[in-house]
């Protein structure tokens, strides 16, 4: 779809290839968070509510 966009000029290819760069920096981020803290997260998940009213 981008590559695309960029073909017929609906959009300009570097804001393309600058959407494409920080999609995959977030995703790698996200990836990298996850693996580190996943087991973490998902202990707290089923010992009960991470958040509660007081």
């Amino acid at each position: 779809m981008a590559a695309a966009q960029g073909w017929i000029g609906a959009q300009y290819l570097h804001h393309v290839l600058g959407g494409f760069i920080v999609g995959a920096l977030v995703a790698r981020l996200a990836t990298w968070t996850v693996r580190r803290k996943g087991s973490t997260l998902a202990t707290r998940l089923m010992d009960g509510p991470l958040l509660t009213t007081a």
